[in-house]
């Protein structure tokens, strides 16, 4: 294996006996020997390792696009069972979750309620999801921002969630998203952001 994991804070690793790999399908660090490696990485820090697939999410990111809801619904969908078949060898020993199991949760609309009255009633919060959302419509070159901060709510909603029902380690090889140090989610919220190192060849 030609990579290795590299903690970039913070370090939330020791605060939970199970580690939660949040997956973005599509990109590069999610694939091949970076996904190897954060697995193996993974495995060795806890006793249990979730693996939650935020596949159906990415169909925000389409319709900022352009692409029609329930088209791009369909073609993330796609997309996951694609990424979990094709890494399947690589999966075993997980929990593995989608994304649509989350958001159809008998509770999840509740928490959606408590995420759009929390946004509402924070300025600062909801102006940072909108410049975020903004930054990434410039990014992409789309016209609007609307449906990455759809994007934005509905994951906001489900991490809420998952902070009081499924207690664990969050662990990403990306940025801190507005909302992970918002104070309404007390000490729940447990992010370990991570990086690839490339091993030195022994000669």
């Amino acid at each position: 294996m030609n990579y290795k994991v590299k903690i970039l804070g913070p370090n939330a690793t020791h605060s939970h006996p199970v580690g939660r790999l949040d997956i973005s399908v599509g990109q590069p660090y999610h694939e091949g020997e970076k996904l190897a490696a954060t697995i193996q990485w993974a495995h060795a820090r806890f006793g249990h390792v979730i693996v939650s697939v935020a596949d159906t999410l990415q169909r925000f990111n389409m319709m900022a696009d352009g692409v029609e809801q329930g088209e791009a619904w369909q073609k993330s969908y796609d997309a996951g069972t694609e990424w979990i078949g094709r890494n399947a060898n690589l999966l075993k020993g997980c929990t593995v979750i989608r994304w649509d199991e989350r958001v159809r949760h008998p509770l999840f609309q509740q928490f959606m309620m408590r995420t759009l009255d929390l946004i509402r009633d924070d300025a600062d919060l909801m102006g940072r999801m909108h410049a975020a959302a903004n930054q990434y419509a410039d990014r992409r070159g789309v016209h609007h921002a609307a449906p990455r901060m759809g994007y934005l709510i509905e994951e906001m909603a489900v991490f809420d969630m998952l902070f009081r029902l499924e207690p664990a380690a969050d662990v990403y090889p990306g940025s801190i998203l507005p909302f992970w140090s918002h104070p309404a989610y007390g000490d729940r919220a447990a992010f370990t952001r991570i990086d690839f190192v490339r091993r030195v060849a022994i000669s």
